[in-house]
């Protein structure tokens, strides 16, 4: 039947002649009926496929967040392809002490106990992956195939790890100045806490620049987190010299003053590791750019 029907179709003539056009003809009828008989059912298909493979995201968030997602043995032979997995692996533990800074804040200023607790335990992630990529990059290391561009772009992978690290630390320490604000009862005036406030927004502003760094690379907004460490520096003395004026006016009790100083250093700290990694990578630019001179000047010798 299938036959009659596609010479029926088909252009008629000695069979020699027109049997390349049948088989066009029988392929292109039968593509048809498929994708028709088929068509209704592309719904089903997809929970099928869904079914039988787990959609990503789920997969990533039933994993402990302090198991690594991109790092892969198998490909350290392969430098570059290395290092794009580590550098993947860095901005995730990048967004983890974003997390940790928008909870510190919350547990300083508004004394949140799970913002409290979220800092703790983020703590942990971020010092695991930490380590976790310095092994890695230092196994990169090992391999004997780096570059010299490349070793240098490693080194200052490992450096970056370490301050986002410090980062994570500097917050932690904030936390602990909750706890005890909490624990003593220390209360702060609207002012202090204004100061305080504004203090966390500058800096979350230079990490989330910095991290805009890491990940893509920008020079120009590198400069701009470098330009910035000035500004932190001078907000810290303002605002403990304001402090302190407070204090000298008894507006402000002496048990506070630990704790108010103590977290604008922890602030300054985390500007300073933000302006270390923007210089790391304009340093490295360079580097880079100095060696492809010299290779050039090389090459037309």
């Amino acid at each position: 039947m299938y036959a009659k029907f596609i010479q029926f179709i088909s252009p008629k003539g000695p069979e020699i002649e027109v049997i390349s056009r049948q088989i066009a003809n029988a392929h292109t009828f039968f593509n048809i009926t498929n994708t028709i008989i088929w068509l209704p059912l592309i719904p089903l298909m997809v929970k099928i496929v869904m079914k039988l493979i787990p959609d990503g995201k789920q997969q990533a968030a039933e994993q402990p967040l302090y198991q690594t997602r991109f790092l892969d043995t198998n490909v350290l032979k392969q430098p570059e392809a290395a290092i794009r997995l580590a550098m993947l692996e860095l901005t995730r533990i990048t967004e983890y002490v974003t997390e940790m800074a928008g909870h510190a804040k919350k547990a300083f200023l508004r004394g949140d106990t799970d913002a409290i607790g979220a800092v703790d335990s983020l703590e942990d992630v971020v010092d695991i992956l930490q380590d976790s990529i310095t092994n890695y990059l230092s196994s990169l290391c090992k391999t004997g195939k780096l570059t010299q561009g490349q070793s240098q772009r490693v080194a200052g992978m490992i450096r970056a790890a370490s301050d986002i690290e410090r980062i994570g630390d500097q917050y932690t320490s904030i936390t602990n100045f909750a706890k005890l604000k909490r624990e003593k009862e220390y209360t702060f005036t609207e002012e202090a806490m204004g100061e305080l406030e504004e203090g966390f927004n500058h800096v979350q502003e230079m990490l989330r620049l910095t991290i805009r760094t890491l990940h893509d690379s920008d020079l120009e907004t590198a400069r701009q987190v470098v330009h910035q460490q000035e500004s932190v520096e001078d907000l810290e003395r303002r605002l403990s010299r304001k402090h302190m004026e407070r204090l000298n006016l008894g507006s402000c009790s002496p048990e506070n003053t630990v704790a108010f100083t103590d977290v604008l250093h922890d602030l300054e700290c985390i500007g300073e590791y933000c302006s270390d990694i923007a210089e790391m990578l304009l340093n490295e630019k360079d580097s880079v750019i100095k060696m492809e001179k010299i290779d050039q000047r090389m090459n037309e010798a």
